[in-house]
């Protein structure tokens, strides 16, 4: 017997019946993403590629991601083959730095050649490139320690450093593109690298450490901004926010916990936010939070030219997370890592909770406002899930994709003053080596084979090729 998630088919049976084409109208962009670090293989002047090596040494990995999903050997064949099948009107995807600037100062021509291709075939095919400029990957040169101290966004140039390579972008591979991320979850970088040493550059230090690199990422994304949007009038530009749903146990026994949440819940998803709209950086932690750790210190720090830099919000959502203190520091403390911690951490066990989507949306929105008076548009840029390859995988995923459209669909039709959404992109079009996850756990609507790279579309692509199909306005007779 086929299970099916009754209520998130009856929402989009409402949804669909309440006007979902007026909701969701022609010009909303049906789409899937893409990491170029995760998909492309042999990223061997990156910063990952040597991390990934070092990993496998400490015995923390099995793998490395060598040709991964073969993406960049195949020459983005199979992947256009799959936008295609899907019916996408358009594909986010990552330029990486470190193949078009392998050494500094120093471009690569045949990459800037292959990627401006790919994005004159998905061109060719009316699918919108929605290019992303940093997608967690830098060059190993970058990462590089120079100046004794700091590597990568430590450097006090490296956001002239990526304007450099930004410049050679809009050039030469996206001269027509109007539609740019700059950056990929910043705070969930600046914390793994310097904070919890989790990926490169592989430090530790007190959560405020991640304040310095997090405002050069800033001003980055601002000369970023001013060059992409000088350049092509009608460009629009933002940077991919990860938000999840921080829960914690009510009740007077559970006030660690609850303070807990409040900490991790303003780090996590609204530091950057809140300096966006505002123009300042701030960082501040509560009395429990002090009390525990006496390190940590606040933080604040006007950035000149921030101010509004966001044309569209773009969503990263996948689930919501219990607070859990001990599992944010266990294995900072050399403590023996829970099983706790470990269900925390893996995809194939998280919830499935669109609601949670929608809580943080209607926190964003209230944020945007009362900064800017009004709403900006709202990109769902990334939001999936992980399955085996079981039958039970496939329901997982189905239903995870189903009741999210549903959520998004909702909103929109309940309130699309609030909430603008422009797009929906499903993460991921294929399988790929994900970053510490690496192939054990996979996220594509499209099956990869490892060994050359070939795809094959799980039920889920043609689950979300119907829901496109359907909410797709019909041409009128």
């Amino acid at each position: 017997m086929k299970l099916v998630n009754t209520s998130a088919t009856v929402l989009l049976v409402l949804v669909l019946a309440r006007g979902a084409r007026a909701a969701l109208p022609a010009e909303f962009k049906w789409c899937a993403t893409t990491a170029g670090n995760v998909v492309e293989g042999k990223n061997v002047k990156s910063d990952w590629w040597k991390f990934e090596f070092l990993r496998k040494i400490e015995k923390r990995s099995d793998e490395t991601s060598g040709d991964a999903a073969h993406v960049w050997k195949n020459e983005f064949s199979e992947a256009l083959d799959a936008i295609k099948y899907l019916g996408l009107t358009a594909f986010r995807f990552s330029v990486e730095w470190s193949r078009v600037e392998p050494t500094e100062g120093t471009f690569d021509e045949s990459a800037i050649q292959k990627y401006a291709a790919f994005i004159r075939a998905l061109e060719g095919m009316n699918v919108e490139p929605i290019v992303t400029l940093s997608n967690y990957s830098l060059p190993a040169w970058f990462q590089e320690e120079k100046v004794k101290g700091k590597p990568g966004w430590l450097k006090d140039n490296s956001p002239t450093l990526f304007e450099g390579f930004v410049k050679k972008v809009r050039a030469e591979i996206a001269p027509k593109v109007k539609t740019f991320i700059t950056f990929q979850e910043p705070m969930t970088h600046v914390l793994g690298g310097y904070v919890g040493a989790e990926t490169p550059p592989v430090r530790k230090g007190p959560v405020d450490a991640a304040m310095r690199p997090f405002v050069n990422v800033l001003k980055a994304h601002i000369l970023a901004y001013k060059v992409l949007k000088s350049t092509l009038p009608g460009t629009q530009v933002g940077i991919a926010h990860h938000f999840r749903e921080f829960t914690a146990k009510p009740g007077l026994l559970k006030i660690v916990e609850q303070q807990t949440r409040d900490v991790v819940d303003q780090v996590f998803n609204w530091t950057m936010l809140d300096a966006l709209e505002t123009g300042t950086v701030r960082l501040s932690f509560n009395w429990l939070a002090k009390m525990a750790d006496s390190s940590l210190k606040d933080f604040t720090e006007v950035v000149p030219g921030l101010k509004g830099t966001e044309d569209f919000l773009a969503v990263n959502y996948y689930t919501s997370s219990p607070i859990c203190p001990k599992c944010l520091t266990e294995e900072a403390e050399g403590k023996p890592v829970s099983q706790e911690t470990r269900d925390l951490y893996d995809p194939l066990k998280w919830e499935n909770k669109p609601i949670g989507l929608r809580t943080t949306l209607m926190s964003a929105v209230a944020r945007i406002k009362k900064a800017r008076g009004k709403m900006i548009p709202i990109l769902i840029s990334e939001n999936g899930t992980a399955a085996d390859s079981s039958a039970a995988g496939d329901v997982r995923r189905e239903k995870y994709l189903r009741s999210h459209v549903a959520e998004i669909s909702a909103l929109r039709t309940q309130n699309s003053a609030d909430y603008p959404l422009i797009g929906y992109c499903y993460y991921s079009l294929l399988d790929g080596f994900e970053w510490t996850l690496t192939t054990k756990n996979t996220f594509g609507l499209f099956k990869t084979n490892f060994l050359d790279g070939t795809l094959k579309p799980r039920a889920l692509a043609d689950h979300y090729k119907k829901i496109i199909e359907d909410l797709k306005p019909k041409p009128t007779r």
